[in-house]
């Protein structure tokens, strides 16, 4: 697999096994497409709604320091739409967000209070910003059934569409955290798995495999339900190359 990788721009085949005391829980084949170079000149815009890792400004340094191109927008300091402990249904109705003041307002940007209901065309007015494209990053959602957290992932990707059947909608497959039992893992392995099958074959959806990239023994040592800087490093390399990949 490293010599075939180690070659020029092409799509290569992937085969990843999930054992568990020697019996194969979970198997999937994918590929793997290594951009063209000639794509760095192509630029995109995208919000990132989410919660507490939207926030994060280490994975957003990973992809700045690669092209200016990939410009990460948002009306929240660190240029984002992230709240901590926002689960997948908080953007869908109206909130008053008081844990900090870096944003416009503490109300609800994608809220129409109009139409009672997620609205891409309303954010991008009432924020003032030039914004193609949206990206979803939560951690699993533990209060939610898994149903109902990708029905909340669907809605918002729904409405984006809806408004702009071209906009890329960038959905992060939420990876391990270290602190997380056992049971927590099967668990969010059952939600990659609902994401991946709700997602997978829709047009102008990306799915990130940050599920499959991500390292989960790089933890911060301080906080061990946070990456250390080597993971955030991995977690901007997944996200920049699915980023270059949509403009193929």
């Amino acid at each position: 697999m490293k010599e075939q990788l180690s070659g020029a721009a092409g799509t290569y085949p992937l085969e990843l096994t999930v054992s568990k005391d020697g019996t194969v829980v979970f198997k999937v084949s994918s590929e793997v497409n290594i951009v063209s170079t000639k794509n760095m000149n192509k630029g995109l815009s995208v919000v990132t709604i989410g919660d507490g890792y939207a926030l994060r400004k280490e994975w957003k340094t990973r992809i700045g320091r690669y092209n200016e191109r990939a410009r990460l927008v948002g009306t929240r300091s660190g240029s984002h739409e992230g709240r901590y402990s926002a689960k997948t249904n908080y953007y869908l109705s109206q909130f008053d967000y008081k844990s900090d003041t870096t944003g416009i307002s503490n109300e609800n940007p994608f809220y129409n209070p109009a139409t009672e209901r997620f609205d891409w065309n309303f954010y991008k007015k009432y924020s003032g910003l030039s914004v193609q494209n949206v990206q979803l990053m939560f951690e699993k959602a533990p209060y939610l059934s898994i149903y109902d957290a990708v029905q909340n992932y669907r809605a918002m990707t729904d409405a984006v569409h809806e408004a702009d059947a071209n906009a890329k909608v960038f959905i992060c497959l939420p990876f391990n955290v270290p602190t997380w039992n056992e049971s927590n893992r099967l668990r969010n392995l059952a939600f990659v798995q609902a994401l991946a099958a709700e997602f997978e074959d829709e047009e102008n959806v990306y799915l990130i495999p940050l599920y499959l990239t991500y390292n989960d023994e790089l933890y911060d040592p301080r906080s061990k339900a946070n990456p250390n800087e080597e993971g955030f490093n991995q977690i901007g390399d997944c996200i920049y190359g699915t980023y270059m990949e949509s403009l193929q």
